[in-house]
């Protein structure tokens, strides 16, 4: 953060933080072991306390940041993309540190460091901030109590915020983040003026809030999380229930399975139905299909034979593609076969069917370095525009979903196709002065680490 500040080793900012690194050095050199029970956590509450003093302090710099929009001169699209590319902050904590920063030292006519004989207290949050200041409470219950008086009234008065924000901050000092978002939401229903429509509005709220995620796990499979209103809930377990009875495994057996696990096979069910019945929209020109790149060594169960690669879920055992190979029309997806030209030229600016199969199996959804959006949110993206002379091949294109394509074409982003025949990105000098070309971590090729081989059998006697 220093350097993309321009920051010098003779200011009093700089000597602090020094100071606290050294500090920190010697905390690092201590003998944890040497402390009994009290003194070990009474010091872990010590430092706890320090860190959001801290954490405090950083809010304060990157208010000033923002307020003097020093990113935005050193090259990088604003405040919140710098902490994500600078510090590798993650996306949602960056805006909620930009959010952070400007409700606890709003003031927007002049920055917020004071001319030489000034003085000058910088508005915004005072209780909040000086909590924060202090280390009596955390950056997320700081989120938390922002969150609760943004979501107020518009024509609550500023006193009678000022007392919401005293109550939250006094409730800040004996609860947790997730006991200070409940009683922000209790205190909108106190000062909420309209109490006679506030139902219908939390109802309309919960509508426009309800999201569903699908995250793939690390170690395979995927979690569900989301949020559904009261409405969408009740249909939800209005269909899965009846899916979801017991069955027998025999006439004297109970059901083995547990309720979430029935639940589960239920939502299956429910796909295998609505998949089935032809009336699921098209997707990019045909008929939402699970696709697997499965080489046919596997499908012939050849010895060694490595399993396939399922759009969305990533790599998939032999036995699997093979299973799925039953019920699936195969759709050839071959690099370079000559049934399929992947190369048009400048004939056309269009993708064909055959380079967007060939880019889907390539990159297996937006390529950019750390994304995961799959194939059907990206589009085929020019890496040479065809405008200025480039081709409509697979060696010139590359998957981006919308957000990385605006990254490329007006953050400074470059994309090429690396030798291994993988594309990568090179940052632009905001980022990495050095600008050292990067890849999607998941996507890179294994060439030194060879497939290990299935145990021989014994020999027969």
């Amino acid at each position: 953060m220093s350097d993309l500040l321009d920051r010098t080793d003779t200011t009093a900012v700089a000597a602090a933080v020094a100071a606290a690194d050294e500090c920190l050095d010697e905390l690092g050199r201590a003998e944890l072991w040497s402390l009994g029970n009290q003194e070990l956590t009474g010091a872990a509450q010590d430092l706890h306390r320090v860190v959001c003093r801290a954490q405090a302090e950083l809010v304060r710099l990157v208010a000033e940041v923002d307020a003097r929009g020093a990113a935005v001169e050193l090259g990088a699209p604003s405040t919140a993309s710098w902490l994500i590319w600078g510090l590798r902050m993650h996306p949602g904590a960056a805006k909620r540190a930009v959010r952070d920063a400007r409700a606890l030292h709003a003031d927007p006519a002049r920055p917020l460091v004071p001319a030489p004989g000034e003085d000058r207290e910088p508005r915004g949050l005072a209780a909040t901030r000086e909590a924060f200041s202090a280390g009596a409470i955390s950056a997320e219950q700081v989120s938390e109590v922002i969150t609760a008086l943004d979501a107020l009234p518009p024509d609550v008065d500023e006193e009678t915020r000022g007392r919401g924000e005293a109550f939250l901050v006094g409730q800040a000092r004996t609860h947790g983040p997730h006991q200070l978002a409940r009683l922000g939401k209790r205190l909108l229903h106190v000062l909420d003026p309209d109490r006679g429509d506030r139902l219908a509005r939390l109802e309309a709220r919960d509508r426009d809030q309800r999201v569903l995620e699908i995250i793939r796990r690390r170690r395979g499979g995927f979690r569900l999380r989301g949020e559904l209103d009261d409405e969408l809930g009740a249909t939800l377990l209005a269909v899965l229930d009846p899916l979801a009875a017991p069955r027998p495994a025999s006439d004297d057996a109970r059901d083995p399975r547990s309720t979430a696990t029935r639940y589960a096979d239920a939502l299956a069910d429910v796909l295998a139905i609505a998949q089935s019945s032809g009336r699921v929209p098209v997707s990019g020109g045909a008929r939402p299909t699970l696709m697997v790149t499965v080489e046919m060594a596997a499908l012939r169960r050849d010895l060694g034979a490595l399993g396939g690669e399922m759009r969305w879920a990533g790599p998939v055992s032999a036995e699997t593609a093979r299973r799925l190979a039953c019920d699936a029309g195969i759709i050839p997806v071959v690099l370079g076969a000559a049934s399929e030209p992947l190369d048009v030229g400048r004939l056309s600016y269009a993708v064909t069917a055959a380079i967007r199969r060939a880019l889907e199996a390539r990159d297996g959804g937006c390529a950019f370095p750390g994304c995961d959006r799959p194939p059907a949110w990206c589009a085929a993206h020019h890496i040479v525009h065809w405008a200025d002379g480039g081709v409509t091949a697979v060696h010139n294109m590359v998957l981006l979903c919308d957000h990385h394509h605006l990254v490329i074409h007006h953050h400074g982003w470059t994309a090429r196709i690396a030798d291994t025949g993988l594309p990568e990105f090179t940052p632009p000098p905001w980022i990495d002065p050095d600008q050292v070309p990067v890849s999607t971590p998941w996507r890179t090729q294994l060439a030194d680490i060879p497939p290990r081989p299935p145990p021989r059998p014994p020999p027969r006697r």
